[in-house]
């Protein structure tokens, strides 16, 4: 077989589905001498006539059958390749709405989209602060597709997978009387002004300190991260925060109390609906998983 050049078995294909020399011409922008001419190249190359010829009239014979089989093959394959390179050059962008159970994690959040896009470059990550109260609602609606939270017992009819686990702190000035302590009980924290990003199902009262029968004297929400502490730094209360937040403010006049002896631990869980087997999703909850935080 001599030299085939592939783009030539499309003239089979134009022949085929025009039914005439001078259509299958007219088509591909050719005179009818200079596709007669090409197809005899065609046959050359192949060393196998792929016609039969009456008079000016041409029917495929059964190798020109088998050829006209696989350029409509190649040209298939030919069209999928040039709507993948399409697809890549323009790819549309995929977007991700989630949403976590806490302002905290807001704080990391960008830093994990930055990494995620490395893998994915035209990924969208959306986060929902809307849905930061009631995001079991967002995800009903699917609103959100994918939830941060470390409740994960009150999404009884979603899909869970464990993150990571964080730690409470109290964070007070270093004036402050219980500044020496290292760590403060649940009855130290009832003569404070606790500051607190939601009063509504605050961990640090449902389960630090009304199982031991104490309530702060004052509760304040404070859903700003900088507000928080700023009040604490001016001893006008005791903050609560995961340690990984107040890494940064330790040096500036800080001191980060334990919650009990034990400590005060937190286990995150990613939450989404169970039909959900969108690659990128499970991608996006690998890399929360493995983002570095530090207490």
């Amino acid at each position: 077989m001599k030299h085939l050049i592939p783009s030539r078995l499309s003239l089979l294909i134009a022949v085929s589905e025009c039914g005439s020399l001078t259509a299958a011409a007219d088509r591909l922008g050719l005179t009818q001498p200079a596709l007669s001419y090409r197809l005899s190249k065609l046959e050359d190359a192949l060393g196998s006539d792929l016609f039969n010829r009456t008079g000016r009239r041409l029917s495929l014979n059964a190798a020109g059958e088998r050829a006209l089989h696989t350029a409509q093959s190649i040209a298939r394959d030919v069209q999928r390749l040039q709507d993948d390179l399409n697809s890549l050059a323009g790819q549309s962008t995929e977007c991700l709405r989630l949403a976590a159970h806490c302002f905290t994690t807001y704080r990391w959040l960008p830093d994990v989209t930055r990494r995620l896009r490395h893998r994915f470059p035209n990924l969208d990550v959306q986060v929902n602060v809307d849905a930061t109260r009631t995001p079991q609602a967002f995800l009903d609606r699917r609103e959100v597709e994918l939830v941060l939270t470390a409740y994960p017992n009150s999404f009884n009819e979603y899909q869970t997978r464990f993150l990571f686990e964080d730690e409470l702190f109290a964070l007070v000035s270093r004036d402050h009387p219980l500044a020496g302590t290292g760590e403060v009980t649940p009855a130290d924290l009832s003569g404070e002004n606790v500051l607190v990003y939601s009063a509504q199902g605050s961990p640090v009262i449902d389960e630090f300190m009304q199982p031991a029968g104490c309530s702060p004297r004052l509760l304040s929400e404070m859903p700003l991260t900088e507000g928080m502490i700023e009040m604490a730094r001016a001893g006008l209360g005791v903050a609560v925060l995961a340690g990984w937040v107040m890494k940064r403010h330790e040096k500036t006049g800080m001191v980060r109390l334990r919650l009990g002896q034990a400590g005060m631990k937190r286990r995150w869980h990613a939450v989404y609906h169970a039909s959900n087997d969108n690659p990128v999703l499970h991608a996006v909850i690998d890399e929360l998983r493995d983002y570095p935080r530090e207490d």
